[in-house]
């Protein structure tokens, strides 16, 4: 059914540590149940012409540091990629990520690893594909409000130079586009109580915002976010 939607992968989330998730025996909770594990990756790989990725933490926590086992595993169910989150399902978001982790996984699979954890930056791009020798990197959270970060960390691996973040009218112009790709998906009303969270994630450390945060979180329509980002930003333009 994914399939068919045109998407160029399917990636499997092992990862997850939310206890919602965790209650209902998905996400990390099948790294303790690798026979169900496997007969999902490989029932996936099975159904599909499209690459399969497989997204795994560390272990279930420091006593069951499964992740070399559950990798090998994934690559001989036929997935293409491995995504390593190199914290435990216990450590949650914890602390820092164990990058030594991806060197160790990276140097015992014949399959191509993605990294995953701490990434916030275009130079820790660069350290992680540096530092473990994986082949490429997933940024999670720090795209949360700023889908910029992909564009900054492509530009800087291919060019050295970081772009840095793109000017206040520039990311209201990013948005807006955000907000109408939602609106296609989902409709406005649904879309709109959606994009709630994600306005409250793009405009964080914005000046003074916490005068429009509450007008955000009462959007019922495009036309009412659009007015609320266009009077921001006039506003600090008068004062400016």
């Amino acid at each position: 059914i994914v399939a068919r939607t045109g998407c160029d992968m399917i990636d499997i989330n092992f990862g997850c540590p939310a206890k919602k998730i965790i209650r209902n025996f998905s996400g990390a909770a099948l790294m303790n149940n690798l026979e169900l594990a496997e007969k999902l990756i490989s029932a996936a790989v099975d159904a599909v012409d499209i690459p399969v990725s497989v997204k795994f933490r560390s272990g279930w926590d420091r006593e069951s540091m499964t992740f070399i086992e559950f990798g090998r595993m994934a690559e001989a169910c036929g997935a293409s990629y491995l995504v390593l989150h190199p914290r435990t399902r216990a450590s949650g978001f914890r602390g820092k990520s164990d990058w030594g982790k991806l060197k160790l996984l990276k140097e015992n699979v014949n399959i191509d690893v993605i990294g995953s954890g701490d990434i916030n930056t275009p130079e820790d791009a660069r350290d992680m594909l540096e530092d473990t020798n994986c082949d490429y990197v997933m940024v999670g959270r720090a795209a949360m409000g700023a889908p910029w970060i992909f564009q900054r960390i492509d530009h800087y691996l291919r060019t050295g130079d970081d772009p840095g973040e793109p000017s206040l009218d520039k990311k209201i112009e990013i948005m807006l586009e955000f907000c109408r790709l939602m609106i296609d998906d989902f409709g406005e009303r649904s879309a709109c109580l959606k994009l709630r969270k994600h306005l409250a994630w793009f405009t964080r450390g914005w000046h003074n915002v916490t005068k429009i945060r509450p007008l955000m979180f009462s959007v019922e329509k495009y036309d009412d976010i659009e007015k609320i980002l266009y009077d921001y930003l006039h506003g600090l333009e008068e004062v400016a």
